[in-house]
């Protein structure tokens, strides 16, 4: 069994149709909701609506599959206390919340859509690689998600396809939109890129890299 994380983004999308499609994987999956700052909150509807109907389409044309949700709802801290803070992005909520799940179900292998492209990606929109992939952030969170239980980490496993199959296979893709063109029509409809209360507002960082990179879902 693993445990899946799952946003909604095209990266998630890809991994749970390979895994669903390609492997007899039992399939656990886990959908977060991170309202760790205030003027994120208003995307967390249309985040949600986007990602159930993804997971609907998913349980009707592939296979079954578990699902469980988790909420972060933290009320009035703005942009600039989140930065000095420093506490805590999307990746490690999501890790801190998935050591949680691992340990209740006994799920040893957690998986979450980080491509190798991702990278390339990340460089060149942000100026440095996605590093707490690699730096052992993920597994500092996953640790206090299982509650400091030593015994039950040393077996956890943080999977990524840039790292178990190293630009082969699923990972393959040398952009986001090879990705993007591994899902179906009626799945690139679904997929939501907007960091704000709508579906494509054209005007966020995400919808922007949308249109750049011809990511059609209309």
């Amino acid at each position: 069994m693993i445990l899946f994380l799952f946003s909604g983004g095209v990266e998630s999308t890809v991994l749970l149709k390979y895994f669903l499609k390609e492997t007899k994987e039992i399939v656990h999956v886990l959908n977060t909701e991170l309202g760790y700052v205030d003027y994120l909150k208003p995307r967390l509807i249309e985040q949600k609506k986007a990602a159930y109907s993804i997971l609907d389409y998913f349980k009707k044309n592939y296979r079954d599959f578990n699902f469980s949700s988790a909420q972060l709802n933290l009320n009035n801290i703005n942009y600039l206390q989140h930065q000095k803070a420093g506490f805590g992005f999307d990746e490690q909520w999501n890790l801190f919340f998935a050591g949680l799940y691992a340990r209740i179900y006994n799920i040893e292998n957690i998986w979450l859509g980080e491509f190798s492209y991702c990278n390339i990606h990340s460089t060149k929109t942000r100026g440095y690689p996605a590093f707490w992939y690699h730096d052992g952030t993920l597994e500092k969170y996953a640790l206090l998600g299982v509650g400091l239980d030593f015994n039950f980490f040393k077996d956890l496993k943080i999977n990524f396809p840039s790292k178990n199959f190293n630009k082969k296979g699923i990972d393959a893709f040398n952009s986001k939109k090879e990705a993007f063109d591994y899902l179906e029509p009626e799945l690139k409809k679904l997929i939501r890129s907007c960091e704000g209360e709508e579906k494509f507002c054209g005007k966020c960082g995400k919808c922007i890299q949308y249109k750049e990179l011809k990511l059609l879902n209309d």
